[in-house]
């Protein structure tokens, strides 16, 4: 039979030839506690050997279901403890998607982690009102620490499917100058200026904020982005308007060293804070990010018919991948190319005419 003790483990107990034998499961989970109570049972039934238990010794299948008695909890230390994730700039996110999924996910053993689990768990953010492609971000994360302690680890076997929306990521979302007016009226003065360098340089949320007097050349107008923060782990130099030149020149004097501040101090949390959020409301924006100012500015000068190319160089994005998104924002260049159309349609009008078109009388 199997019964659960007062330390909320489960032991399975057999009697064979008169005598009775009991065993841990090691686990708490009854569902493994029952595969393993089977397996032992149908080797006993089997074999009738119990040398093995009253030895104390682990058999092969104690030993697989050992595996299984491993938690979420223990799978995302390992990943934190992993030298290449360490190594990832984007740490900082992986730890904000591990904290929201923590309450969720906490003490769960990695081998109840399934589907129906994770979907559960989707439902969940969605009706917090999150993006499904913030909600696929989260999962996306699920995937990546399940598949890394089933390969380094060896803790699972098989990667369960994990249930994800698959957002379109080439959606672009853009501000409209009236949207901009709105929004621009509506921010704290904290946040304007943070607000027009990202219009009108496109700079990173994480760029802006480590912004330092140092990077900016005012003579030849451009700032110049180190290594340590540029996303494409190069030094990469941005140029400046007029109007990101007056709103970086208007802030001086506020600290010594970093052109964003608050109080005196240096920014160092996210633009998104809830008079952001506020601001968007007043305004009557929906689904905006302060990211999105990035797709605004990248919008704007395909709009004025800006070259993908160069709109890569000017972004900094490694990939002409990335800048594809912008395509379609600007099609111009195209309509000599859809006009070719319209001259094979008038040479067969012209050819119609002509075979149709009665002889002339002789004079």
């Amino acid at each position: 039979m199997l019964y659960k003790r007062e330390n909320g483990k489960w032991y399975a107990e057999f009697v064979v030839d008169g005598q009775r034998i009991r065993r841990s499961t090691r686990t708490t989970n009854e569902r493994i506690a029952t595969k393993l109570y089977n397996s032992w049972k149908s080797e006993l039934e089997a074999d009738g050997e119990v040398t093995p238990f009253r030895a104390g010794e682990v058999v092969s299948s104690i030993k697989r279901a050992a595996t299984t008695t491993h938690q979420w909890d223990h799978a995302v230390v390992a990943w934190f403890g992993d030298e290449k994730v360490k190594a990832k700039r984007s740490i900082k996110s992986d730890l904000a998607l591990a904290k929201a999924l923590h309450p969720y996910l906490n003490g769960v053993a990695l081998a109840d982690i399934d589907y129906i689990m994770l979907e559960g768990i989707q439902k969940i953010f969605k009706k917090r009102k999150l993006q499904d492609a913030t909600v696929d971000q989260h999962l996306s994360f699920v995937r990546r620490v399940l598949r890394r302690v089933s390969k380094k680890e060896r803790w699972i076997q098989t990667v369960p499917a994990i249930p994800m929306f698959n957002s379109d990521n080439s959606i672009v979302r853009y501000l409209t100058t009236d949207e901009e007016t709105r929004l621009y009226a509506a921010l704290p003065e904290s946040l304007k200026a943070p607000f027009l360098i990202a219009v009108h340089t496109g700079m990173r949320t994480q760029e802006i904020r480590e912004l330092r007097w140092s990077w900016i050349d005012f003579e030849n107008r451009h700032v110049t982005i180190p290594k340590e923060i540029s996303k494409n782990k190069h030094d990469m130099r941005k140029p400046l308007n007029q109007t990101a030149l007056n709103t970086i020149l208007s802030l001086r004097g506020n600290h010594r060293d970093f052109v964003i501040s608050y109080g005196g101090k240096r920014w160092k949390d996210s633009f998104s804070t809830r008079a952001w959020y506020a601001a968007l409301k007043k305004a009557g924006i929906e689904n905006f990010r302060f990211h999105d100012l990035r797709h605004t500015w990248a919008s704007r000068l395909r709009q004025k018919g800006v070259p993908l190319d160069v709109l890569q160089e000017l972004g900094g994005w490694k990939s002409p991948l990335m800048v594809q998104r912008y395509g379609h924002l600007d099609v111009e260049h195209l309509h000599d190319y859809a006009a070719l159309l319209d001259e094979d349609r008038q040479a067969e009008s012209e050819k119609v005419v002509y075979l149709t078109r009665k002889p002339a009388k002789a004079s």
